[in-house]
């Protein structure tokens, strides 16, 4: 008698964001994770939000600073 046994990898998905400035994090347009304030640095494991298999769209939508003058996103206010 033989006996076969498959080892199975489990693949974790996450994202990182180190921000200087308010952000959002959707996948598939759902809202995962919102933070307002500035400077926030996180992990967010996105395995629980993934319900099928194939492919998904995680979009990660940066905010200005209420400080700006204009209103509008700096590129200094961003860290790849």
């Amino acid at each position: 008698m033989q006996v076969l046994c498959k080892t199975v990898t489990q693949i974790t998905y996450a994202i990182h964001v180190n921000a200087k400035t308010p952000f959002e994090i959707f996948i598939d347009d759902i809202p995962l994770e919102r933070f307002y304030e500035s400077g926030m640095n996180t992990t967010l494991e996105l395995n629980p939000y993934l319900l099928s298999n194939g492919l998904h769209k995680l979009k990660v939508r940066y905010l200005p600073l209420e400080s700006a003058r204009d209103g509008l996103l700096q590129l200094g206010d961003m860290c790849f």
